[in-house]
């Protein structure tokens, strides 16, 4: 993920700092989706004192913070609550958080069971693909690929409404780093569809396909 004039790359695979700012901000984050406000983003900013940090550290925890205030401002506006843990993931996924959507989902996963547990690793895990993705680490994602691919296939017919799941494999697949929009998920919706893929051609945004 580069961030910069210079091009310096904010990798927090290889750079304990980076991978220090990132988990903070995440976990302000998640935080502040359980709180339904803002401020545990602010303070967490604020602890990480960025005008002290390198350009290209800083230019990532603005970029970040608005986005996190973008999917809080939709969070609020469509009076959702932490039971719809499903449609908060979807709005997350669509401003390309992918490392927060798996912390966001992660303690949803680790309670469920049977193919509910089969479906958030389904998603985690396609997550995690988009984040090695665009940290430009193909080699990892290919490697990830056949493993997502078949977890994702295993409970296609469980999948959120909102996930077209051909349309996901063919994305991750082409390795070009632009994930597809999750279409509009109303809470309440069943989770369990007939096998009826919904489709993402209507809604595009930037960063996707």
């Amino acid at each position: 993920m580069r961030h910069n004039e210079e091009n310096v790359l904010f990798d927090p695979f290889n750079d304990r700092l980076c991978r220090d700012v990132r988990n903070a901000l995440s976990e302000g984050f998640v935080d502040a989706l359980n709180a339904g406000d803002i401020r545990p983003v602010n303070d967490a900013v604020h602890q990480l004192a960025p005008q002290e940090l390198p350009p290209h550290v800083r230019v990532y925890i603005e970029d970040r913070a608005g986005r996190y205030a973008e999917v809080l401002e939709q969070v609020a506006a469509k009076g959702l609550s932490l039971d719809d843990t499903l449609e908060i993931a979807r709005l997350v996924w669509n401003r390309a958080l992918f490392f927060e959507f798996h912390e966001w989902l992660e303690p949803a996963w680790k309670t469920a069971v049977g193919m509910q547990k089969t479906m958030l690793q389904a998603l985690i895990r396609s997550a995690g693909l988009f984040v090695l993705l665009e940290s430009g680490r193909e080699r990892g994602a290919a490697r990830t690929l056949p493993k997502v691919v078949a977890k994702l296939n295993a409970c296609r017919n469980h999948l959120p409404a909102f996930v077209d799941v051909d349309r996901l494999i063919e994305k991750m697949t082409s390795f070009d780093g632009l994930p597809p929009i999750f279409d509009s998920y109303e809470p309440g919706d069943p989770i369990e569809k007939d096998g009826d893929q919904a489709t993402n051609g209507e809604k595009r945004g930037k960063g996707y396909a």
